[in-house]
C-alpha cells in the first residue's frame, strides 16, 4: 500500500488536517489523544464507530448525550429503532462493539431498509486490537465481513498494524501516517527483574515515603494478580480497581470478603491513592482528570502471574500514557512513567520461519480434510470428515462464509513474535533501542532471591501445581544465605503469605524436604497423610499417645452428633501439635465413618479405625 505523511505540530489535532477523515485509509496517527473519534462525531455525516472497548463508548456517551448512541451489551434493538427515527438529530452517530455492530446495529438498519454501505461512513478505530485480540475474541473480526461493502470506510489507531487481507490493496486503500514535527519523546523507567511483584512494591514503597500525594495508576492484565498486590500492600481502604465485568467476577470468587472497590469509570470521584487498571483500559478510553492533577504510572507484566500480562512495547506502552488527557493547566499528567517486567528463558514461542511452516501445514491438513469429504460417496465417511473439519483448531482460521480469516493469522504471527520479546532480559531489552521517537530509557535490572508469587492467581490452579510452585519457591528462599538477599525486599510478607496458606507444606517441607514431597503428595490429603506417616515413624510416642487417648474417648459403632465429634477431633489435634483442621477431611485420615441426618442434625458413626491399637 502507498505510504501517505502528514506533519502535525505541537497542540494540534487531527481536524487541524481533516474537515473529515479520507475513505479508504488506514490512518496511522503515532500519537493517541489527537482527536479520530472526535473529528468523526463532529464531522457532518452520517458514522457508524465500531470501538473494541465498552468504557470509550460510555465515556463518548457522556460528553455527547444528545447526538450519540452507544450500543452494547446494555442497549436493546428499540434503543436503535427510537435513536435512528429520530428527526431532530440530522447526523446519525452510533458508537458500537464490534459485536452489537453484527448482532444489533446492522440488523436493525436492515429493518428499516436504510442503506447504510452507501450513506455511513463506517470507522474502526483502534484497529490493531482487530489483529491482536481475535485470538481469544474471534467476534471482533466479524464486521469485517460488512467492512468493505461500505462506500466510505476507514481503519485507524496511534499504533496501527498493517493487515495481511489483501481486500485492503484491492480496494486501494493507502497508509496516512501522522508525523510529529516535534520531541515527543516520554521518560521511561525500565526495570527487568525476576520478581516485578516485589520490584512494584518497593518502587510503592519508596513514593509513599517522600510524601507525594500523586495518585499512582498501575496497569497490569491480572484482577486476581492485582488482589495479592493489595493484600500483601495492606491498602484494601487506599484503593480503586477498575475492570470489566469478568474480572470483577473472579475478584469476588477469589476473595473471601467483598472488601474492593471496583469501578468501570474513571473520574475524580472514583480515582484513589492506588488505581489498578486492567487490559480494558490500555487503549483509547479518555481518563479525565481535575486541573492540576498529575499521577505516577506503571505498567507491570507478570509472566509468573499469567502470560496475558505481557505488554506489547510497540502499542501498549505508547497507548497507556495517551489515557491521561490534557488540559491547559496540566500539558502533562505524568509525573512518572515506569514499566516492571520479568523474562522467562523458557517461554515457548516460534520464529518467524517456524511459525510460517507450522501454520501452512496446518492449512495443507485442513484443505485435505476438505478434500476427502467432498470426493466420497459415503455418508458416514463424509459426515465424519465433517466433524474433523469442525473440531480440529485450525476451523476457528475460517471465515462462517469459509474464506480465509486473514486476522487470525495476523494474529497467530504476532502472538509468536511478542511471546519472543519476553525469551530473554537481552530481547526484551533491544525492543526499545526500535522505538528511539517514543522513549528516552532509563534502565535497571533488579534481580530478588526468589521470583514472584501470587496467592490469589494460585488459587486458580491444580493442588499438584500450587504445591511445586511453592516448593521451588521454598528452595530458592533456603538456597543462599539470608543477608545476600535486597534490602529493599519486602520478604517477611511473602514468607507469611506462604505460611498462611500452605502452612501443612511448609511444615512437611521442613520434615521431609523437596524430593519426597514431589514423589509422593498431589493433593491436600496426600500432605496431611505424610505429615502424619512422618510423625507415626520419627515421633512414636506421641503418635502412641493420640492413638491411646482416640480408643478412650471414641469408641467404634456408635452414633456421635457431628459438630461435638468435630470439636473433640480439633482438641486432640492442637494438643498433640497436628496440622489437621475441624473438617471430616481430616477426620477421614483417622476413622471410615458413615453419615445420617436425624431431625436435622448431621450424625457419624465410626466404622473402622485407620491406626493401630495400642496393645
Amino acid at each position: 500500500m502507498k505510504t501517505i505523511s502528514l506533519n502535525i505540530n505541537k497542540h494540534e489535532y487531527l481536524k487541524n488536517l481533516f474537515e473529515a477523515i479520507p475513505s479508504n485509509v488506514i490512518l496511522y496517527k503515532t500519537l493517541p489523544g489527537i482527536g479520530a473519534t472526535h473529528l468523526e462525531l463532529s464531522c457532518e455525516r452520517h458514522s457508524i464507530i465500531i470501538e473494541p472497548h465498552v468504557p470509550v463508548i460510555e465515556g463518548k456517551m457522556l460528553k455527547n448525550k444528545d447526538t450519540v448512541l452507544g450500543v452494547y451489551n446494555k442497549t436493546s434493538k428499540v434503543d436503535i429503532y427510537k435513536y435512528l427515527s429520530n428527526p431532530k438529530i440530522l447526523f446519525k452517530k452510533i458508537l458500537c462493539t464490534p459485536e452489537s455492530f453484527i448482532t444489533k446495529v446492522i440488523p436493525v438498519m436492515e429493518d428499516l431498509g436504510i442503506d447504510f454501505y452507501t450513506n455511513f461512513f463506517l470507522l474502526f478505530d483502534e484497529c490493531d486490537r482487530v489483529s491482536k485480540d481475535v485470538g481469544y475474541r474471534k467476534n471482533i473480526s466479524k464486521p469485517m465481513l460488512h467492512f468493505f461493502k461500505f462506500l466510505n470506510k476507514a481503519f485507524v489507531s496511534a499504533t496501527a498494524l498493517i493487515p495481511s487481507d489483501p481486500r485492503f490493496e484491492e480496494n486501494g486503500f493507502e497508509i496516512v501516517k501522522i508525523t510529529p514535527s516535534f520531541d515527543y519523546r516520554r521518560h521511561l523507567e525500565l526495570i527487568i527483574s525476576n520478581n516485578p511483584k516485589t520490584a512494584l512494591k518497593d518502587l510503592i514503597h519508596r513514593l509513599v515515603k517522600t510524601k507525594d500525594d500523586s495518585p499512582i495508576f498501575i496497569f497490569f492484565n491480572s484482577a486476581l494478580g492485582i488482589t495479592s498486590i493489595i493484600s500483601e500492600l495492606k491498602i484494601e481502604n487506599e484503593t480503586s480497581i477498575f475492570c470489566g465485568a469478568d474480572a470483577k467476577e473472579s475478584i469476588k470468587k477469589g476473595s473471601k470478603k467483598n472488601r474492593y472497590k471496583i469501578c468501570e469509570e474513571i473520574n475524580g470521584k472514583t480515582v484513589s491513592k492506588f488505581n489498578f487498571l486492567t487490559s480494558r483500559y490500555y487503549s483509547a478510553v479518555d481518563i479525565d482528570l481535575p486541573d492540576g492533577m498529575m499521577v505516577h504510572t506503571i505498567v507491570l507484566t507478570d509472566i509468573n502471574a499469567a502470560v496475558h500480562t505481557i505488554i506489547d512495547p510497540y502499542s501498549d506502552l505508547i497507548q497507556i500514557p495517551g489515557r491521561f488527557r490534557t488540559s491547559n493547566e496540566t500539558p502533562d499528567r505524568l509525573k512518572s512513567f515506569t514499566f516492571i517486567s520479568n523474562v522467562n528463558v523458557d517461554l515457548p514461542f516460534k520464529t518467524t520461519q517456524e511459525a510460517k511452516g507450522y501454520i501452512d501445514g496446518c492449512e495443507d491438513g485442513y484443505n485435505n480434510l476438505i478434500t476427502l469429504r467432498d470426493t466420497t460417496q459415503n455418508k458416514g465417511f463424509k459426515e465424519l470428515m465433517q466433524e474433523a473439519i469442525n473440531s480440529v483448531f485450525f476451523s476457528v482460521y475460517i471465515n462462517e462464509d469459509g474464506t480465509k480469516n486473514y486476522f487470525m493469522y495476523d494474529n497467530y504471527f504476532y502472538e509468536e513474535n511478542l511471546k519472543s520479546y519476553y525469551s530473554s532480559t537481552e530481547n526484551l531489552r533491544n525492543q526499545f533501542d526500535h522505538l528511539p521517537n517514543e522513549f528516552i530509557i532509563n534502565f535497571q535490572e533488579i534481580n530478588y532471591k526468589a521470583k514472584s508469587f501470587y496467592t490469589n492467581v494460585n488459587l486458580y490452579k491444580t493442588y499438584r501445581e500450587r504445591i511445586l510452585e511453592v516448593i521451588n519457591l521454598l528452595e530458592q528462599i533456603n538456597q543462599e544465605d539470608k543477608t545476600l538477599f535486597i534490602i529493599q525486599n519486602d520478604w517477611k510478607t511473602e514468607i507469611e503469605h506462604i505460611h498462611t496458606n500452605y502452612l501443612e507444606l511448609v511444615q512437611l517441607y521442613n520434615l521431609v524436604g523437596k524430593d519426597a514431597i514431589i514423589k509422593s503428595c498431589f493433593t491436600k490429603n496426600d500432605i496431611e497423610m505424610q505429615i502424619l506417616k512422618y510423625r507415626q515413624n520419627v515421633d512414636g510416642i506421641r503418635s502412641k499417645e493420640i492413638y491411646n487417648e482416640l480408643n478412650i474417648n471414641l469408641k467404634l459403632n456408635l452414633w456421635y452428633d457431628q459438630k461435638a465429634l468435630l470439636n473433640t477431633m480439633q482438641t486432640l489435634y492442637k494438643k498433640y501439635n497436628l496440622p489437621y483442621t475441624r473438617a471430616l477431611a481430616s477426620l477421614e485420615n483417622f476413622y471410615r465413618f458413615d453419615k445420617k441426618t436425624v431431625k436435622g442434625y448431621p450424625k457419624i458413626k465410626l466404622v473402622e479405625q485407620k491406626f493401630k491399637r495400642d496393645n
